[in-house]
């Protein structure tokens, strides 16, 4: 084995190991943050699209983005979509639903 290929094994050994660093971590990270989900509610966060919670109160969709507008519901965006914690919807209703 000639110089060159000493040192392109030597290169392609260290990114090899970098990645496999980097996605460990990157897991770790993923892990820590559904165990705070986890932690915080008890089960993994559902979120709900407009529809969803619309059929859920039996109203129009318009209504739900009205609900959401007015703060009356919690939600949160996703870029341009919006979803609406299934635990927010609940406490909304145990209010009263106003």
């Amino acid at each position: 084995m000639n110089e060159d290929q000493s040192l392109s094994l030597a290169v392609s050994r260290f990114l090899d190991g970098l990645a496999q660093l980097i996605a460990e971590h990157v897991h770790e990270k993923l892990d820590r943050d559904q165990a705070k989900v986890q932690k915080d509610s008890g089960k993994p966060a559902r979120l709900l699209t407009p529809n969803e919670v619309a059929r859920l109160l039996v109203v129009p969709r318009r209504r739900v983005y009205e609900l959401v507008a007015r703060k009356k519901i919690s939600a949160v965006r996703i870029g341009r979509l919006i979803r609406i914690p299934e635990a927010g919807l609940q406490s909304w209703l145990s209010e009263g639903g106003d």
